[in-house]
């Protein structure tokens, strides 16, 4: 997964295919899909993230795409690391309420989601529902074993 995100050659050999065979460079950073090739199924999107990508969208101003870039690049390298980052949770002492709170998010939350069940009516049935699955259970087991990591982890 690293090397899609830093080696742009990688990422367009998966995102574009081969140059000259798939593709053909048309300036330095723009390409055009050779029609009846393969042309990969994948959206550049959907694999990762190559800072110095080419463009194949002929509509697309490199100097813009390039600036939107930077901006994404520099709040990549200045993200905040979760705390908890290489924390595992065990669910095995929740397991049933794992369930329970599972078989209860597929009969409501995707409602209220897609907006096909109203909130004003169904939100605080909802929350009940969670609570009486053993949501509180899940929440205080979660915090316990991160309390646990923490002190295992020096953090």
């Amino acid at each position: 997964m690293e090397l899609l995100n830093t080696n742009d050659e990688l990422f367009h050999l998966l995102a574009f295919g081969q140059d000259g065979i798939d593709y053909k460079k048309i300036g330095e950073k723009k390409i055009d899909m050779i029609k009846g090739q393969y042309n990969f199924n994948w959206y550049e999107w959907e694999i990762g993230q190559s800072y110095g990508r080419m463009l194949w969208d002929q509509n697309t101003d490199v100097e813009s795409r390039e600036k939107s870039l930077n901006i994404v690049y520099q709040a990549d390298k200045t993200a905040m690391v979760s705390p908890v980052m290489g924390f595992v949770f065990n669910t095995g002492p929740v397991k049933t309420q794992m369930a329970n709170v599972d078989a209860t998010l597929k009969e409501l939350l995707y409602a209220l989601d897609s907006g096909t069940a109203d909130p004003d009516k169904y939100y605080d049935e909802f929350i009940r529902k969670l609570k009486n699955a053993g949501a509180d259970d899940i929440i205080a087991e979660k915090q316990k074993q991160i309390n646990e990591w923490k002190k295992q982890n020096g953090k």
